[in-house]
């Protein structure tokens, strides 16, 4: 931008100098001025008209540089640095009933399972397929990995959620499972200004009733989720997409159960 700028006002300078000289002999000769001579009354209103045109034209050359300078610079700079609009929109009425969590019950102790090893069933998205084992369902210029803050999880889920709807996908635990551990966010993008066209509110149901709801997921953003899970038959996870669904690559980080 630096050296835009210098050969801009270089040229700008170039074009006054050579110009100017020229009208100034031009100006001179047609009012008459001479070495030694004074100018009379007509020659001087003719001297001071060419000298206000002069500037007019030198001024002119200038506002119009400007203009370039400013076109230009207000250009490269949306193209660095895009515009991000905020994202508003209200907050879904989730009230989730967790169930308190155990002192005595510790993960190095229990016996871990993870979702993608489990068979899902009534699984639906919005773009795709459901993802599992580390997949997203559908591809992207950078791979169909799921790979958040560059990286990759393989026992990872994907389930992006329609326009003004939800994703969903549920497992029957039996009542056997104590703890659900994972991590709400969003899939990596291949392009800066690729963000989430409206924050996903990802959730946790056991029977029906919500358990656990992430606030609306902030791009860049992982939220934890780990609750407890006795005595629940039927486990679904939903990602609930209020707006817009462009983007919105809903993913769940590693979920695993424990007994």
């Amino acid at each position: 931008m630096l050296c835009f700028r210098v050969v801009l006002w270089g040229v700008v300078l170039v074009l006054m100098m050579i110009p100017g000289a020229f009208l100034v002999g031009i100006i001179g000769r047609v009012a008459g001025f001479r070495p030694g001579s004074k100018p009379g009354t007509g020659e001087t209103v003719i001297g001071w008209f060419g000298i206000v045109f002069l500037g007019s034209i030198m001024l002119g050359m200038c506002v119009i540089a400007g203009l370039i300078d400013w076109g230009v610079s207000s250009l490269v700079e949306r193209v660095q640095n895009p515009i991000q609009n905020p994202i508003h929109q209200p907050a879904l009425d989730f009230k989730p009933t967790p169930k308190p969590i155990p002192a005595d019950w510790k993960e190095a102790n229990m016996a871990k399972t993870f979702l993608s090893d489990m068979q899902e069933f009534n699984a639906r998205v919005g773009w795709g397929n459901f993802g599992k084992n580390g997949k997203l369902g559908y591809d992207l210029p950078i791979g169909d990995n799921i790979r958040v803050d560059n990286k990759f999880y393989p026992n990872s889920l994907s389930a992006h959620p329609p326009s003004n709807g939800h994703s969903s996908v549920s497992y029957r635990l039996g009542r056997k499972m104590k703890l659900f551990k994972a991590w709400a966010a969003y899939n990596d993008k291949e392009h800066a200004h690729l963000d989430p066209e409206t924050l996903a509110t990802f959730v946790v149901l056991g029977d029906g009733v919500c358990l656990w709801a992430s606030s609306p997921l902030q791009k860049g953003v992982m939220e934890s989720c780990q609750i407890s899970v006795e005595g629940v038959d039927v486990m679904e996870l939903q990602v609930h997409c209020p707006g817009s669904f462009g983007n919105v690559r809903a993913v769940w980080l590693e979920p695993q159960l424990f007994r």
